[in-house]
């Protein structure tokens, strides 16, 4: 028998589930963060308009 080392069929596959977890995990961070980073940025750009109008 090989064990998972010799094997290159398991690792490869080894290698595409981590990749499936990785990709779903920044999928699903992008989602949670997004909102959040949208609102920081609407925040932002109001305060450095209000900034420039007070100049």
């Amino acid at each position: 028998m090989l064990s998972d080392k010799e094997n290159p069929g398991s690792k490869i596959s080894w290698i595409v589930r981590n990749l499936g977890y990785t990709f779903q995990f920044m999928f699903c961070f992008l989602l949670s963060q997004g909102p959040a980073m949208l609102t920081v940025v609407a925040v932002y750009e109001c305060y450095t308009s209000s900034l420039e109008k007070d100049l």
